[in-house]
């Protein structure tokens, strides 16, 4: 199977396992990363309406793994991680005010 046809078979079968609306089955959800991941997702769900549709913890009681619904959408919060993916991405107050989002 060709890599771009694999990679549109994975998201619909992602989709279609999580319950997600066919409209939104071509969506990756976000990834959002918090230092406090629990109390973020308190907040979001308070303050947003989201609601928990997965919340995975590790043996430390850290966030590893949450899904988050809003209607047809999901956002994917977690913890700050010191790894290789995690040394990729910077949180606001570490880059002076500068735009998080570079062009490609």
């Amino acid at each position: 199977m060709p890599k771009a046809a694999f990679a549109l078979w994975h998201r619909s079968q992602w989709s279609r396992l999580h319950g997600l609306h066919p409209a939104v089955r071509q969506h990756h959800p976000p990834w959002l990363r918090y230092r406090d991941a629990h109390a973020a997702i308190a907040w979001l769900c308070k303050a947003f309406g989201f609601a928990k549709h997965a919340v995975y913890e590790n043996e430390q009681g850290g966030v590893e793994h949450t899904q988050l619904t809003y209607g047809n959408g999901m956002v994917m919060p977690g913890e700050v991680r010191d790894n290789a993916f995690g040394q990729h991405i910077a949180q606001p107050d570490e880059i002076g005010g500068r735009e998080r989002n570079a062009p490609a």
